[in-house]
C-alpha cells in the first residue's frame, strides 16, 4: 500500500464516475432545506438578529424553542448524513445513481447507527479529556491552597501573586495537554472506525460487526493508513478552501455557491474509504502476520 496511491486512486475513481457528485449536491441541498424548515417554523422570527443586538437575553427567553430547534437540526443532520452516505457507498458498488438512491433506503438505518456510534465515542473522549483536566486543576488548587478564580484570604500578597501565576500557567498547560490528548485520541478513533460505513453499506454487516471489523482492519497497517488520511485531508482542504472566497466576496448568496462547490467533493470521503479499504485488503491476501490471521478469523467480510 502506498500513501499517495490511495489518494490518487480516489480521484481517478471520481473522474471516471463524476455523476457521484450529484449525491454530494443532493446531500447539501437536503441539509440546507431541513435547516431552513426548522429555522422558519421552530425558532422565533429574527432571534439571531436580536441576540447580536441585545446579547444572550433573547436566547434565554426563547430557550425551549432554541433547544427544540437544536434537537431537530441534529436529528435531520444525522438522517441526511446517514442516507446520502449510504447512497454514496451503494453508487460505488453499483455505478448507478438510481439504484444507489433506492438501495440506500434499506441501509440508512444501519448507517444512522454508525453515525451515532462514532459521535458517542468522540463525545466520551471529550468528556474524559474535560474531566481529567478539571480533576488535575482541582488537585493542583487544593495542593497549593489556591482556589481557582478566587483570592486566598489571609495569605501574603507575594504568595498570592506567585500562586496565582502558577495557577495560570498550570491551567493553560493542563488545558493545552487535554486538547492535544483529545485531538490525538479523536484522530486515532476516526482512523480505526473509518471503514464502518463501507462495511455496513457494501459488506452488509451490522453496526457492531462493522465496529469490530473496522478496528481490526487497520491492525498492522495503522501508520500507513493514518498517513494516507492526513494526506487526503490536506488535499481536500486545498481544494475546498478557495470556495470560501465566495462567501467572503458575496455574503449570503456566496454561502450557497460555496456550499454547492464544497458539496461536489463531498463523496470523495466515501471513495477514499473504499480505496483505502481494498488497498489494505489486497495486502492481507499475501500477509500471514498475526494481525491478518486474527482479522480473517474474526470478521465476516466475504460479502465485499
Amino acid at each position: 500500500m502506498t500513501v499517495i496511491g490511495s489518494v490518487t486512486g480516489t480521484f481517478r475513481f471520481y473522474l471516471k464516475n463524476p455523476q457521484i457528485a450529484v449525491i454530494g449536491v443532493s446531500k447539501w441541498a437536503a441539509g440546507t432545506f431541513f435547516a431552513g424548515i426548522v429555522a422558519s417554523f421552530v425558532l422565533p422570527a429574527g432571534i439571531m438578529e436580536d441576540i447580536l443586538e441585545m446579547g444572550p437575553g433573547p436566547l434565554i427567553l426563547n430557550l425551549p424553542a432554541v433547544l427544540a430547534a437544536a434537537a431537530l437540526l441534529t436529528l435531520s443532520a444525522l438522517l441526511v448524513e446517514s442516507y446520502f452516505t449510504a447512497a454514496s457507498y451503494r453508487f460505488i458498488k453499483t455505478r448507478s445513481l438510481g439504484r444507489a438512491y433506492v438501495e440506500a433506503l434499506s441501509f440508512a438505518p444501519r448507517m444512522l447507527g454508525v453515525t451515532v456510534v462514532k459521535a458517542l465515542v468522540i463525545a466520551l473522549l471529550a468528556a474524559a479529556a474535560a474531566a481529567a483536566a478539571y480533576a488535575t486543576l482541582k488537585a493542583f488548587s487544593f495542593a497549593f491552597n489556591t482556589p481557582l478564580g478566587e483570592q486566598s484570604l489571609g495569605e501574603e500578597m507575594v504568595r498570592q501573586a506567585i500562586s496565582g501565576a502558577m495557577v495560570g500557567f498550570v491551567t493553560m498547560g493542563v488545558l493545552a495537554a487535554a486538547c492535544l490528548a483529545f485531538t490525538l485520541a479523536t484522530v486515532w478513533i476516526s482512523v480505526k472506525l473509518m471503514f464502518m460505513g463501507l462495511l455496513v453499506s457494501s459488506g452488509g454487516l451490522g453496526v457492531m460487526d462493522s465496529f469490530k471489523a473496522s478496528r481490526l482492519h487497520t491492525n498492522g497497517y495503522f501508520r500507513k493508513t493514518l498517513y494516507s488520511v492526513l494526506l487526503f485531508g490536506l488535499v481536500v482542504s486545498l481544494i475546498v478552501l478557495p470556495t470560501y472566497s465566495y462567501t467572503l466576496a458575496f455574503g449570503g448568496p456566496g454561502g450557497y455557491v460555496q456550499g454547492i462547490l464544497a458539496s461536489l467533493v463531498s463523496p470523495l470521503a466515501e471513495i477514499f474509504a473504499m480505496t483505502l479499504y481494498f488497498d489494505v485488503k489486497k495486502r492481507r491476501e499475501t500477509d500471514d502476520s498475526r494481525f491478518t490471521v486474527a482479522y480473517r478469523s474474526a470478521v465476516p467480510v466475504n460479502k465485499l
